[in-house]
C-alpha cells in the first residue's frame, strides 16, 4: 500500500511535528501523545534539536514547516530561547500547536513563532488568545478536530494482517506528518511516544528500526518520501476505529487499548 509521491517531491509537501515537552496542563483521556500518562517532563535538549534541523536543512531536506508541539509546548521553560535558536538555522516557518491556556501568560517568549495552532477543546475560550497574538503579528488557526472528541488510537496488542493495515493506512491520520524526536523522524507522534504508554502500563509495543529514520543516515529528501509513503510495522497495532469522547483521563489501559 502506497500513496503517490511525485507531487510531495514537487511541492515540498510535509510537515515536522516536534513533540519538545512530554508536560501538559490538561488531562485528556485517550491523548494522542500520551501526555496524561508521561511520569516526566521529557524536555527536549534545544542543541541536540538544533542540530538535527540544521543538518535536514544542509542535505535539503527541510519541510514546508516545522511544528513545536507537546505535551503542551507552552510548559517548555527555555521556550523563547529554543525558538530563537531554530531560526538561526532554518526560513521554514515555526508554528506551535497549543491548547492556549498560557498564551497570556508566555507572549513575550513566542513573538519568533510564526503561527499558533490551537487544540480546540470543550470549555475553553480563545477570543483573547487569538485577539493577542493577532496584535502581536501573529497568524492563528484551529487545529482540525471534532468539538467533543478525539481520533482513538484503538491500539493492539495483537498486530493487525497486512490487509487490516492497509485499510488503516488508507485513512491514516498523520498523513505526511512525521514526528522529530531524539534525531529520528517516526511516521507519526504515536510512534515517537509509545514509549510513555509502554512504561507506564509496562506494555511492549515494539518499535523496530523500520519505524524511523535516522535523521543523521538520511542522503536526500527521496530517503523521507520512501519513508512517508509506505505502511510500517507499527501500524499493524493501530486501527484508528473509534472516537473518545473529551474526558479526564482515568488513566485506563482502555482508553488507548482495545482488544482485536
Amino acid at each position: 500500500m502506497e500513496i503517490a509521491v511525485s507531487r510531495l517531491l514537487k511541492n515540498n509537501n510535509y510537515l515536522i511535528d516536534i513533540p519538545i515537552t512530554d508536560s501538559c496542563n490538561l488531562n485528556c483521556a485517550g491523548c494522542l501523545s500520551f501526555s496524561s500518562l508521561s511520569k516526566r517532563p521529557n524536555n527536549v535538549e534545544i542543541q541536540e534539536l538544533v542540530k538535527s534541523v540544521e543538518h535536514l536543512e544542509k542535505i535539503g531536506c527541510s519541510p514546508c514547516a516545522y511544528t513545536l508541539s507537546g505535551g503542551e509546548p507552552l510548559l517548555y521553560p527555555d521556550l523563547k530561547e529554543l525558538i530563537s535558536s531554530l531560526k538561526e538555522v532554518t526560513k521554514k516557518p515555526i508554528n506551535l500547536l497549543t491548547n492556549g491556556i498560557l498564551i497570556k501568560k508566555r507572549i513575550n517568549d513566542i513573538l519568533g513563532i510564526d503561527m499558533v495552532c490551537f487544540s480546540k477543546y470543550p470549555g475553553l475560550k480563545y477570543n483573547d488568545q487569538i485577539n493577542l497574538l493577532k496584535q502581536n503579528g501573529i497568524k492563528t488557526m484551529f487545529h482540525l478536530r471534532s468539538k467533543d472528541n478525539f481520533i482513538n488510537l484503538g491500539l493492539s496488542e495483537t498486530k493487525n494482517s497486512d490487509s487490516e493495515t492497509d485499510e488503516v493506512f488508507k485513512r491514516k491520520c498523520f498523513l505526511n506528518c512525521l514526528s522529530l524526536k531524539d534525531s529520528r523522524l517516526y511516521s507519526c507522534r504515536v510512534t515517537s511516544n509509545i514509549h510513555i504508554l509502554n512504561e507506564y502500563f509496562e506494555k511492549n509495543f515494539e518499535i523496530n528500526e523500520s519505524d524511523f529514520l535516522d535523521i543523521f543516515k538520511i542522503k536526500d529528501k527521496k530517503d523521507i518520501l520512501e519513508f512517508i509513503k509506505n505502511k510500517h510495522e507499527f501500524c499493524k497495532y493501530c486501527n484508528f476505529n473509534s472516537k473518545i469522547k473529551f474526558s479526564k483521563s482515568k488513566k485506563l489501559s482502555e482508553e488507548w487499548i482495545f482488544k482485536s
